[in-house]
C-alpha cells in the first residue's frame, strides 16, 4: 500500500443518471426550483399543487352533496391560477428565478382550482366552465412557449436560446 494515492476530483453537474430527482419534473439546470427533502429532489410548485388538489377533492367528496355551482367558483378557478401562471410565464420568458417560497405558495392557489374542477368534473363531465377552464390554462401555456420560441434569441438575460 502506499500512501500517494490520488482522490479524483469531480465537478459538480449533472451525473449520468440522477436517481435524487425521483420527485421533480425539473432539469439538472434548474434545481434551484426543487426543495431537497431527504436527499430528493422535489419540485416547490407540484409541492404546493398536488397535496391542495387532493385535500380539496377529499373535503369536497366528503361532504355530502357538495354543490357543483357556487358564487365563488368564477374566482376559485380563473383567479387563484394566476400567481402560479405569471412565476412561470416569467421564468420561461426571463432570467426570473423566483423564489421556492413564491412557488409553495402560488402552487397551492393552484391546487385550489385544479381540485375544484376536478370535482365538478368527477360529479358532472362536460360543464361549460370546466372546458373554459381547461381551455385558459391550455391556452395561455400556448402562448408562452409560443413566445419562448419567438424570443428565444432575445431573452431579458441575453443568453440566447430559449430558456431552460
Amino acid at each position: 500500500m502506499t500512501d500517494d494515492l490520488e482522490i479524483p476530483h469531480y465537478e459538480p453537474g449533472p451525473p449520468a443518471f440522477a436517481p435524487p430527482f425521483y420527485l421533480s419534473h425539473q432539469r439538472w439546470d434548474a434545481r434551484h426550483k426543487c426543495f431537497n427533502l431527504g436527499g430528493m429532489h422535489v419540485c416547490a410548485r407540484c409541492l404546493g399543487t398536488y397535496p391542495v388538489l387532493f385535500a380539496v377533492l377529499v373535503w369536497q367528496l366528503r361532504r355530502p352533496m357538495a354543490p357543483l355551482d357556487h358564487p365563488w367558483d368564477l374566482w376559485l378557478l380563473f383567479v387563484l391560477p394566476i400567481p402560479a401562471l405569471v412565476d412561470w410565464a416569467f421564468g420561461q420568458l426571463t432570467a426570473w428565478r423566483g423564489s421556492n417560497g413564491l412557488r409553495l405558495g402560488s402552487g397551492a392557489l393552484l391546487g385550489v382550482a385544479l381540485g375544484r374542477a376536478l370535482y365538478i368534473h368527477m360529479r358532472h363531465p362536460g360543464t361549460v366552465k370546466i372546458y373554459a377552464f381547461g381551455l385558459v390554462l391550455v391556452g395561455f401555456a400556448g402562448i408562452v412557449w409560443g413566445l419562448r420560441q419567438v424570443l428565444g434569441s432575445r431573452r431579458v438575460d441575453g443568453s440566447g436560446g430559449p430558456p431552460g
